[in-house]
């Protein structure tokens, strides 16, 4: 769960910085002047790699745990695989299990990103450009900010429930998804009107709730669930197979998220991702199950 919400501050602080780079460098200056948006676009750069930077000098500094050579630990990993992979199709509880944890990933992965990623071409869309001139990417920097700033409050309350009992996990996952669809929905179903209407606020404001509902379960239980499901000599190997097809559902939203609102309009890419929510609820609801139902395997 404290991964989950260090990733989701780690999605807020992208806008944060380029919010402060802008008021650095001046708006005008970085929309006008060549070396103003040289020098912000690269230290943004410069700013993104150093989480990986920190995170290779931690591992190189960890003592490795693994004492076989490079041939003798590829070919445990290979029989790990094989393992893994014959446990999957010789037992019906434990792809049932793939299945749920894999597609629930799958779904959530395409339900966010594609939003989270082309938040910043959304809001350049909604705010109003003649109006806003120089202030424009000012504007939309502050605005992108404050939409992720919503996840946060959405990260701490999900941290609270995980640990609730009473609602479960799989609960939680299965009513987080459902708060989705309806959020995705009312986006959709209310951005004609306010774009036409030029109400940018209310379109900021309904981002952002959004933005806290996409924070507020299914992000951090699709993770948990699957390491609560198989039991240790397995668990790495199943557990990497589902966070692949999360990978996928990833790439797919952010590949598709963009030409599905220039071809039929945002409502639709909306709808997509409200959709692939929808989906994620039904697996839940048919497949995943909580730590305390599971029969020991």
């Amino acid at each position: 769960a404290m991964t989950s919400a260090f990733m989701i501050a780690g999605y807020m602080l992208a806008p944060v910085m380029m919010l402060l780079t802008v008021l650095v460098l001046g708006s005008d200056k970085v929309t006008e002047q060549v070396w103003a948006t040289e020098v912000g676009w690269r230290f943004l750069l410069g700013a993104g790699a150093m989480p990986s930077l920190v995170a290779v000098r931690e591992i190189l500094r960890t003592p490795d745990v693994i004492e076989d050579s490079p041939r003798e630990a590829g070919r445990g990993v290979v029989e790990e695989v094989r393992m893994a992979a014959a446990a999957v199709l010789d037992d019906a509880q434990y792809m049932r299990r793939l299945v749920a944890a894999g597609g629930s990933l799958f779904c959530y992965s395409f339900a966010f990103y594609g939003c989270a990623i082309f938040l910043p071409h959304i809001l350049h869309n909604v705010i109003d450009k003649n109006d806003r001139g120089e202030e424009l990417l000012l504007v939309t920097s502050l605005a992108a900010a404050a939409v992720h700033a919503a996840a946060v409050p959405g990260a701490i309350v999900a941290t609270r429930l995980i640990v609730d009992e009473g609602i479960g996990r799989r609960r939680l996952q299965l009513l987080s998804f459902v708060v989705i669809v309806a959020a995705y929905a009312v986006v959709g179903l209310t951005y004609p009107s306010l774009k036409r209407g030029d109400n940018a606020t209310a379109i900021i404001m309904l981002l952002a709730a959004l933005f806290f509902c996409l924070s507020s379960g299914a992000g951090m239980t699709t993770f948990i669930l699957p390491q609560e499901a198989f039991p240790a000599d397995v668990r790495s190997t199943i557990i990497g197979a589902a966070a692949a097809s999360g990978t996928i559902g990833a790439a797919l939203s952010s590949y598709t998220f963009a030409p599905l609102a220039r071809q039929f309009g945002l409502p639709f890419a909306f709808f997509c991702s409200a959709a692939a929510a929808a989906a994620g609820a039904l697996i839940t609801w048919r497949l995943s199950e909580d730590s305390e139902q599971m029969d020991p395997l």
